[in-house]
């Protein structure tokens, strides 16, 4: 992973062989970053994606393995209330299928590590960013 802040961004570059998450996670503690957002592309060998079905408040993993093409990536870094940070991002992937059609997933990430490369751009939030539980929707959204 190698990284440069300019015009008060972060551009990021994510290895072979790294998790997206982690580094996300590792560049803002060193950063000293409270909230960010990011978006990305690139390449993965490997991925984990959650569903979330509102209807039973659940959360279904899928794994993908093999050459998956980051074709969207974006995500936020919010504090969580315990002096620490917490990365959330989305992706949507693309891949061959055993029949060589293209086929595209995509979801919540808890997992992504990169085939080739991975490139994100960080724009930290100055004041941090955090959340709250949307009675609503019963999710948790940003507070303001």
């Amino acid at each position: 992973m190698e990284y440069k802040k300019s015009n008060g961004k972060i551009y990021l570059r994510v290895d072979p062989g790294e998790d997206i998450i982690e580094i996300v996670h590792r560049v803002c503690r060193v950063q000293k970053i409270r909230g960010a957002i990011f978006h990305g592309v690139g390449s993965c060998s490997e991925v984990t994606i959650y569903t979330y079905n509102p209807e039973t408040g659940e959360f279904r993993e899928h794994n993908y393995s093999g050459f998956l093409d980051m074709a969207s990536l974006t995500g936020d870094v919010i504090e969580t209330g315990d002096d620490e940070i917490m990365v959330r991002a989305h992706g949507v992937f693309s891949y061959l299928d055993s029949e060589k059609k293209l086929q595209t997933v995509g979801g919540s990430i808890q997992k992504a590590e990169i085939k080739f490369t991975g490139e994100l751009v960080l724009s930290p939030i100055e004041d941090g960013l955090r959340r709250r539980m949307d009675i609503v929707p019963n999710l948790s959204v940003w507070k303001f």
